[in-house]
């Protein structure tokens, strides 16, 4: 990639951010997922932080994933496609039970992770209420 298409890429994400709109849909959307190279969905989280639910909380997988108890947050979830069975299904039984918005990231598209059966399909579900794919 040269370093134009980073410009543009960086100039795409602050156009997006700045708008009301953007705004207006993040705080209807409770969740999303950021598919893209590693660089340019870390760019678009910064550029989001300043409209995520506080307090953010920021993972990343395959670490230990330590889910937060307060409630009304966001959890950031970088690189969500590296988490295990017995990790999807505690962050589903977690999102079940909280109030907090999840933004996750993803280097491999998540869906042919599902249809394979590597990815929890109902997780799957409740982290796409926004889907946005970064090349």
């Amino acid at each position: 990639m040269t370093s134009g298409a980073v410009e543009d890429e960086q100039e795409l994400g602050t156009e997006l951010i700045s708008t009301p709109e953007w705004l207006s849909l993040s705080t209807r959307q409770h969740n999303a997922i950021f598919e893209g190279p590693e660089h340019a969905t870390e760019s678009l989280l910064l550029l989001l932080q300043p409209s995520l639910r506080t307090p953010a909380i920021w993972k990343r997988a395959p670490e230990p994933l330590e889910l937060p108890g307060e409630e009304g947050g966001a959890l950031v979830l970088r690189n969500v496609g590296a988490l295990g069975r017995h990790e999807q299904a505690a962050l589903s039984r977690w999102l079940e039970a909280s109030q907090q918005q999840v933004v996750a990231t993803t280097v491999d598209p998540l869906f042919p992770l599902v249809v394979r059966g590597l990815f929890d399909e109902a997780l799957y579900y409740r982290l796409n209420t926004m889907l946005m794919r970064i090349s």
